[in-house]
Formats: C-alpha cells, sequence, structure tokens
C-alpha cells in the first residue's frame, strides 16, 4: 500500500471513532512517519487519535504534533481547583502531599509520593481534567518509602494488563534493581512499542524491551 493510500485509510478511520471524530486531525506519512496536526479538546482525544494511528501496521513511528484546546476556556484557578478535586476523588493518591500549580492551562504537580505508581496516577488523573492542556510532573518519591522489586513489577503489569491496544497476560515484566525487561509475545510491532511506553512512565532507569512477534 502506498503511503497516500494508508495517509487516506487513517485519515477516514479517524474521522469514523467517535472519541475524534470532531476534532479537527490532519495526518501526513513520510518514510512510515505519521504525523498529527490540528487541535483537539483534551488529552485524552490526543493520546486516542495517536493509538489509531499506531495501530497500523505500515506506520513505524507516530509524531504528535495535536494542540490540546479546550471547549470552553477556563481560567487557570478553575483549572487547579478541577485537578485538585479529580485527586482528592482518588484512592491512589496521598493528596495532602501533593501540590496543584497551573499557568496557561499547564498544570505542575510538586510534592511527594510514596511510590513510581503513585506519581504516575497522579500524572493520569491531571491529564483527564477538563481544560488541562499540558502536565510537568515534578512530584519526587519519597525515599524513606522505597518500593521493592516485586512491588514495582506487580504495578507495571497491572498498568500493562489495562493499556488499550494490548492483551492481557501477553506481555510480562520482571524488575531488577531500577530495570524492567519486558517479555511475552504480540501480534503486531506497534504493541511492543505500547508495553514500552507504559512502563515509561515509571521513571526506572533502563528497559529492556525483549517482546517477540507472534509467528
Amino acid at each position: 500500500m502506498s503511503e497516500i493510500a494508508l495517509q487516506e485509510m487513517i485519515q477516514a478511520d479517524l474521522a469514523a471513532d467517535p472519541r475524534v471524530s470532531s476534532q479537527t486531525i490532519t495526518v501526513t506519512i513520510q518514510d512510515g512517519v505519521a504525523t498529527l496536526s490540528g487541535t483537539v479538546q483534551s488529552f485524552r482525544r490526543k493520546l486516542a487519535a495517536q493509538q489509531i494511528v499506531q495501530s497500523y501496521q505500515g506506520v513505524r513511528d507516530v509524531r504528535n504534533e495535536l494542540a490540546v484546546e479546550p471547549a470552553m476556556a477556563e481560567s487557570d484557578e478553575e483549572v487547579a481547583e478541577a485537578v485538585r478535586n479529580a485527586l482528592n476523588s482518588s484512592a491512589d493518591v496521598t493528596k495532602e502531599a501533593i501540590t496543584v500549580a497551573v499557568n496557561a492551562g499547564t498544570v505542575t504537580l510538586t510534592g511527594n509520593a510514596g511510590s513510581v505508581w503513585e506519581r504516575t496516577v497522579a500524572e493520569d488523573v491531571a491529564r483527564g481534567v477538563r481544560g488541562v492542556r499540558d502536565v510537568v510532573n515534578l512530584i519526587l518519591i519519597d525515599t524513606d518509602h522505597k518500593i521493592d522489586d516485586s512491588e514495582l513489577a506487580h504495578s507495571i503489569q497491572a498498568a500493562l494488563n489495562r493499556a488499550r491496544g494490548l492483551v492481557p497476560g501477553d506481555v510480562r515484566v520482571a524488575v531488577t534493581e531500577g530495570v524492567a525487561v519486558l517479555s511475552g509475545e504480540v501480534s503486531e510491532p506497534w504493541q511492543r512499542e505500547v508495553a514500552e511506553t507504559v512502563v515509561g512512565k515509571f521513571g526506572l532507569l533502563h528497559v529492556r524491551n525483549e517482546i517477540q512477534l507472534k509467528q
């Protein structure tokens, strides 16, 4: 399939998907690299568009240049309050240890978290709030509460099992002294990248991707 034909197919798929069909998104493909440009109303839609494009076999990489422009302009104070409320509603986050600041829609999270997982959850919660254009995660891990390798591996495995595009159980993870090793088998090359992206959120020193493609 030519890149022009692939580009047209992806554009039609984006237009048909209810998560992003109402958004202004343009796809261009050159040498297997797909570039997304335009505007979407939330980070969730930005990520959804990228996942759709990554699912195509002819795409080897995605440059997501979509701008997040909420449908209704909200003040930084309103966004900050909404983020705090969302954090307060999350049972996985120690709300009292996290500070929220917002400037032009960009949320900066500071403070301390008891684990890498908690730090990751706080960022994901913030990204899901309406009006958030970007998130800068400066939360530090409390060294007095050092997470052990087995606990971290369990948290990563849970995230992999929930990841869109991955079949629970197909990808396994082992963690040793800050190094994560991914193993298992997947059907498509882009699924290897999805798994590595999930693990990358946990702030490990190194990730070894040994996932194989099913024959």
